[in-house]
């Protein structure tokens, strides 16, 4: 696997990043929002890799901590830090935060990744030191969650499911959009298995890409009648 750009280098400055968290890219103008972990601050660069601004970083309202995680939602930017979650607008300009730190409704421990529901812009949140996912509403009211897990670390969603990745055995979960745990699949192990998996990604065709710390394990699905059939591996190759 190759890259077509290559750009910044681990550091403080605009430029440079530390401990980056997530990378998304926004659809219309192809610019890229990077969640710069260890420098408190999201950074913005154009689709050539070209910086253009950052922000969180900078006001006391809103001031980012660690921010692990961002998604896309119409007019907004939904960033997960620490035990909150915030709300900003494309310009960089802070809206409102929600959340607190704690176990029940509404509050959240270290929550990592985010996924919006786009027929109803419900958002879901991985809730990583509390095991569970969280449901919410557009409007951040909780509707529902779905635990528990060993060490919940990410969530993707497609038209038909909700894809759960932890640090169990196995370690992906296929759930229906009625909270129903359809099959766990992908054995964690050496060779043809998963080592220390941090995120995946799913493409249109149900295509299941593991990110891993030692290798990219690329996986594939067929999903027929809530079956979750899993066909390893396609290829591996080292980073």
């Amino acid at each position: 696997m190759h890259p077509l750009v290559s750009a910044s280098k681990r550091g403080k400055g605009n430029e440079e990043l530390t401990y980056p968290g997530c990378v998304i890219v926004d659809n219309k103008t192809g610019d890229i929002y990077i969640a710069d972990c260890f420098n408190n601050c999201v950074k913005v660069f154009d689709s050539t890799a070209g910086y253009i601004f950052k922000f969180g970083d900078s006001i006391d309202e809103g001031k980012m901590s660690c921010p692990r995680s961002l998604v896309i939602c119409k007019s907004r930017m939904i960033i997960t830090h620490n035990h909150y979650i915030l709300n900003y607008n494309f310009n960089g300009e802070y809206i409102s935060s929600n959340g607190k730190q704690g176990k029940g409704k509404l509050e959240f421990s270290y929550p990592k990744s985010i996924a919006v529901n786009k027929s109803n812009d419900d958002i879901y949140i991985s809730d990583s030191n509390n095991n569970r996912v969280q449901i919410l509403s557009k409007d951040f009211q909780s509707k529902s969650q779905i635990g528990s897990f060993t060490f919940l670390l990410d969530v993707k969603l497609s038209k038909e499911y909700i894809y759960v990745l932890d640090e169990s055995n196995p370690c992906i979960h296929l759930f229906n959009h009625n909270h129903i745990l359809l099959k766990s699949a992908i054995s964690r192990g050496h060779g043809n298995q998963v080592i220390y998996p941090r995120s995946f990604f799913i493409d249109n065709s149900c295509n299941i890409t593991i990110l891993i710390i030692l290798l990219f394990l690329f996986l594939s699905s067929i999903l027929k009648s809530n079956q979750f059939t899993i066909f390893q591996s396609l290829s591996i190759q080292q980073q």
